[in-house]
């Protein structure tokens, strides 16, 4: 990465505040989520498979957020990502795809890899669409297992994949 282009991602990063998510929060993370579903995963799944996600996915933060913790990345222009955690596996991770490389989404899996190691867990694991595999293999996650498994009438491929977190190192020097 160019310096220019590393400055400008960390003036981008520090207008970016990572929150937990509010019930007013609801609608626009719906739309956020259907709308990265369509502008990223329609090349790698077939429509059978994008319908499923869309009937589903846009609506797992409202339907399961008394059993996960979401947060949520603001700017100045609003809501631009939502990641959610269980445990120590990451849930319904998205950004929107006009800030797709602006580390958002670094920010964000941050939030919850503290989280998670704050926990007590020593990995954190997701299952990982197609169209994320590569992100997450540059953010040091392996894949453990491929899984296909029926979505609606297609077959979706996931990866289950898996991060060793860094424990702090004690400073004795």
């Amino acid at each position: 990465m160019t310096s220019k282009r590393a400055d400008k991602k960390q003036l981008q990063l520090k207008k970016v505040r990572v929150r937990p998510i509010k019930l007013a929060d609801l609608d626009k993370i719906e739309q956020l989520i259907k709308d990265t579903i369509l502008k990223t995963n329609t090349k790698d799944y077939v429509k059978p498979v994008i319908d499923f996600m869309l009937g589903v996915d846009p609506f797992r933060p409202r339907n399961t957020r008394h059993e996960r913790d979401y947060f949520v990345a603001v700017d100045d222009a609003g809501i631009c990502g939502i990641i959610g955690l269980k445990d120590n596996e990451v849930k319904t991770f998205f950004v929107d795809s006009a800030h797709h490389g602006k580390g958002i989404g670094t920010a964000l899996l941050a939030h919850v890899e503290k989280l998670i190691s704050a926990r007590g867990y020593p990995t954190s694991k997701v299952f990982s669409s197609v169209s994320a595999r590569g992100y997450y293999e540059k953010q040091e996650y392996g894949v453990i297992s491929e899984d296909s498994s029926k979505a609606g009438e297609g077959i979706m491929l996931r990866y289950y994949m898996e991060k060793t977190l860094r424990k702090k190192q004690d400073k004795y020097e």
